[in-house]
């Protein structure tokens, strides 16, 4: 890193370290954050870990990066609950205009309360994504 910007990264407080190689992506992450600063649904085909294929319509809530991988946290419409999806395993993404509300109960604060209420990160360890 240029010096200006080590420095800047070593004063940060949170710090998300590789893990490693980091599994690539396909998919443009700059239009998911636009679609989750937007409120637009996405959909997509999905393979799990598995290899379980499925078409799916999420409200995208937010990324995280749990090294080496990326992932889609937001609200399923089809399992009308909260899922991980890893965007290396989506397929045929369309970012779409159908704009997701502000609903209570299923916002990014609701994921982040379930998930303390379920002891994450200790559970995240067993979640099953998509």
């Amino acid at each position: 890193l240029p010096e200006r910007l080590r420095q800047l990264v070593m004063s940060q407080s949170i710090v998300a370290p590789s893990a490693g190689s980091q599994i690539p992506v396909d998919i443009d992450l700059a239009k998911v954050r636009l679609a989750i600063r937007n409120k637009m649904k996405i959909s997509f085909d999905y393979r799990d870990e598995a290899g379980r294929a499925s078409s799916r319509t999420i409200w995208p809530l937010t990324l995280a990066f749990f090294g080496p991988v990326w992932n889609v946290l937001g609200w399923c419409e089809m399992r009308e609950d909260f899922r991980a999806f890893r965007p290396d395993r989506m397929r045929e993404v369309d970012f779409l205009e159908d704009l997701f509300p502000d609903m209570p109960g299923r916002r990014l604060v609701d994921y982040v309360r379930r998930m303390e209420e379920e002891g994450y990160p200790a559970h995240h360890k067993n979640r099953k994504a998509g």
